[in-house]
């Protein structure tokens, strides 16, 4: 609010109800509307309409999640006509609209297919005999690899089709089909001002995402890490270099040319990146706690910056080598111990902990991104990081009461 004229915020019931506003900080707010979900475009007319009668210049739209990106670009649209593609904001969400834009840029991408819903069985035969399998069914506009599944048998098609059913969290029931790509899979995140980079980081998955879901789908949740390692530029310039070239194109192709981008590719044995996703936004889950580390300062101070049109500030990340990662619980059930602040703040390397769980809370499984902590921690060599993650992991621990488990499903 201070780096801009005057700011406008639109809350919806999920923002209200369980993101703990900071209300006193939104009073200085031009205006703060609330709205029952991004989705209504009743409602997000009636906003614009507001905005433009009181004599409102909107000059950016910013979404910081999946949940409003639809309803921010439909604004974007309303309040600054002229200035976007109608179909922009739905290649940043659709999978399907952002691979062809992509792909016809001259970016490697997985060859993919739409499914029709309600579900078709000639339709499928057709994609099962035109893709190479195996092959990864998932929403078109899902997020967190929710309902997402590897299929491995043109035969085995159809029944996962016919089974999926999307999370309640995503609105739209239509799925893609996509040929699975091997190889390393990495995010690379950035800043961007009138289309010059700002801030520009690669990092590793601990474990592919989809591995994640299923070892956790088979029970191997002793076997899950879910987490990001950043790899510094200065031991992989090469890398650096294909990121950003691929980079370039997707921006192009898409029109991205300021704020935040979360872009994932897979790294292929020969160094060949394959675009898999972008989003215009932050990552999820640790990523801005990596992103904060990695700056020496607040990852959402530099994302206010380039959003209102200002450079960020000089950056310095506070250790070399840097990871975050979510503190699992190591089954369903009713959390009864957390660590405390004094137990992360002893253990040496741990640089920050977000708790997004406490004790009394009770984990499902229902899906792997039911987080419960996200730690961060820093050392001065590759070695010394891993070490450190592995002593990280043993010394803090969640315990869970599994009668809890026990008592929902029978109640279920």
């Amino acid at each position: 609010m201070e780096l801009a004229d005057r700011v406008y915020v639109v809350l919806d019931e999920f923002d209200v109800g369980r993101m703990n506003p900071d209300w006193a900080a939104l009073a200085g707010a031009h205006k703060v509307y609330r709205i029952s979900n991004f989705n209504s475009l009743e409602e997000l007319g009636t906003v614009a309409a507001d905005v433009l009668s009181r004599g409102g210049t909107v000059d950016r739209v910013i979404s910081f999640t999946e949940f409003s990106q639809f309803g921010a670009g439909y604004l974007d649209l309303l309040l600054r006509p002229g200035a976007a593609d109608p179909f922009d904001h739905v290649s940043i969400r659709d999978k399907r609209l952002m691979k062809e834009r992509v792909a016809a840029a001259g970016v490697p991408a997985a060859r993919f297919r739409s499914v029709s819903h309600p579900v078709d069985a000639e339709e499928i035969a057709s994609i099962a005999a035109d893709l190479a399998f195996p092959v990864v069914l998932k929403p078109a506009v899902g997020f967190s690899t929710m309902n997402t599944v590897r299929v491995d048998e043109p035969g085995d098609l159809e029944s996962a089709v016919r089974e999926t059913a999307v999370a309640p969290e995503i609105r739209a029931p239509q799925l893609m089909v996509e040929e699975f790509v091997r190889g390393r899979e990495l995010h690379i995140d950035a800043l961007w001002r009138n289309g010059a980079e700002q801030m520009f980081l690669v990092s590793s998955y601990e474990q592919p995402r989809l591995a994640v879901i299923e070892r956790w789908r088979a029970g191997e949740r002793d076997l899950m890490v879910d987490g990001s390692t950043l790899i510094p530029e200065e031991d992989a310039a090469g890398l650096y270099g294909r990121a950003r070239e691929l980079q370039r194109l997707v921006n192009a192709a898409l029109r991205i040319d300021g704020g935040a981008t979360h872009l994932e590719v897979f790294e292929q044995t020969d160094g060949t990146l394959v675009f898999s996703e972008i989003g215009t936004r932050f990552p999820g889950a640790w990523g801005p706690d990596l992103l904060t580390q990695y700056a020496g300062y607040s990852a959402w101070e530099a994302l206010a910056l380039v959003s209102t049109g200002h450079p960020v500030k000089p950056m310095e990340r506070t250790h070399r080598h840097l990871s975050s990662f979510d503190l699992k619980a190591p089954g369903p059930g009713r959390i009864t111990a957390v660590p405390s602040d004094s137990e992360f703040a002893a253990v040496d390397g741990v640089l920050k902990w977000t708790r997004i769980r406490s004790a009394g809370d009770v984990i499902t499984f229902d899906h792997p991104s039911e987080w419960c902590v996200f730690v961060t921690v820093g050392a001065d060599s590759a070695e010394e990081l891993r070490e450190t993650l592995a002593r990280v992991r043993r010394e803090l621990r969640i315990e869970v009461d599994g009668n809890a488990a026990a008592d929902r499903a029978t109640a279920a």
